[in-house]
């Protein structure tokens, strides 16, 4: 992002559609699951001293936090 403010490559933009009772803590537990069990989803690439991006992989941590959107009530 930082090397090319205009360049969109890299991101990824999706959605998911869930029908049915929803328990937040159950998908909670799953996502934070998934990214500490995949280290892609832990890294970040900051800049160095010298400006050029560095890889760094951050540790399993805390649970991911979700911000659902309910959007039940829309036609």
């Amino acid at each position: 992002r930082h090397l090319r403010p205009d360049d969109i490559a890299y991101n990824l933009c999706g959605g998911i559609r869930l029908t049915g009772a929803l328990d937040p803590a159950a998908l909670t537990t799953a996502v934070t699951g998934l990214v500490a069990a995949h280290d892609i989803l832990r890294t970040r690439y900051p800049t160095g001293g010298d400006g050029t991006p560095v890889r760094e992989i951050l540790p399993p941590g805390d649970p991911v936090a979700l911000d659902p959107t309910d959007l039940g009530a829309l036609p």
